[in-house]
């Protein structure tokens, strides 16, 4: 009977450390977004969200479309975010610009270092209900097509950041 329940034990063991071999932290996959024209590489499924977002630029209100695509892995945060312009009357710099400055605002943002032509890699904390705010690492690409801004993001706590995965994903996104 013992040897029974060992045997069981034994293949109950293996078949779990199989399936978990099986099932990776970073299961990157392609995405297409086909209304911006961009495609990245997911370190899991990403979730989409669009939104309607008004900005000041030079004390002027701008009108955006902000489609957001974003996974999380690891206690890691990967997010693609494609902000169009719906009015003519701004340059895509500007926009860009202020998408630069607003997120090193959100995050407090510091010790801006760059990695390649269009990557950044900052420190900062991530504002929380808990005090003191964590500490993160962030880094960031900034790409312009004709009316729109893509804009890659990966952040996490300092202690947990991956930056081999974050630039892998970083430069995936065309």
């Amino acid at each position: 009977m013992k040897i029974k329940f060992l045997k069981i034990s034994f293949i109950a063991t293996l078949l779990l450390t199989i399936i978990l071999g099986c099932s990776p932290a970073f299961d990157w996959r392609i995405h297409y977004a086909t209304e911006n024209d961009w495609q990245a590489f997911f370190p899991g499924k990403p979730f989409k969200k669009i939104r309607d977002i008004t900005l000041l630029i030079d004390n002027t209100p701008v009108h955006l479309k902000m489609t957001q695509n974003s996974t999380r892995v690891n206690k890691m945060v990967f997010t693609v975010d494609c902000s169009e312009l719906l009015d003519k009357k701004t340059e895509i710099s500007q926009l860009s610009e202020k998408l630069v400055i607003s997120l090193e605002k959100n995050f407090k943002l510091k010790n801006k270092k760059k990695l390649s032509k269009n990557i950044y890699s900052y420190s900062g904390f991530f504002p929380t209900s808990k005090k003191p705010d964590a500490e993160i690492k962030l880094i960031a690409l900034m790409l312009s097509k004709e009316n729109f801004v893509i804009r890659g993001v990966v952040y996490g706590q300092s202690d947990n950041f991956l930056q081999d995965e974050a630039m892998f994903f970083l430069n995936s996104i065309k």
